[in-house]
């Protein structure tokens, strides 16, 4: 791997969520995504930003390694966070795309970590990998 930006965001880690169907009271139905994770997206764009996220053209491939750091709740069931761990990456890739590289499909190599820590929020590093 060669140039590579590194950064944290700070907050809590939203998943991209899924698109459900809504019914209207016209009988019709429009869609809605199941999580509002636009702040936390958001947040994500403006951290690579801030870090001088240099894009990586077409038709590189990409690394990304991403750990999701969660704040343990006082009645935690589980000894890991909740959140699936692809929903939670898809919506770092998508806030990425056209920041750290040209489209989420260059994405060749992604690690994901889940996991409590002191604060919230996630670590990410994208790297070009040469060929």
């Amino acid at each position: 791997m060669s140039d590579h930006v590194s950064f944290y965001v700070d907050g809590t880690p939203r998943t991209k969520g899924s698109w459900r169907p809504i019914r209207r009271a016209d009988g019709g139905t429009f869609m809605k995504p199941s999580t509002d994770e636009k702040p936390w997206a958001m947040a994500v764009a403006w951290s690579a930003r801030a870090a001088k996220a240099v894009k990586i053209p077409k038709p590189k491939a990409v690394h990304v390694s991403i750990w999701f750091d969660f704040v343990e709740p006082k009645k935690a069931t589980n000894h890991f966070p909740k959140g699936d761990a692809d929903k939670l990456a898809r919506s770092v890739l998508d806030a990425l795309t056209g920041i750290a590289y040209d489209d989420d499909a260059q994405v060749s190599t992604l690690i994901v970590h889940k996991r409590y820590g002191a604060y919230s929020g996630a670590r990410i590093i994208v790297a070009e990998i040469e060929s």
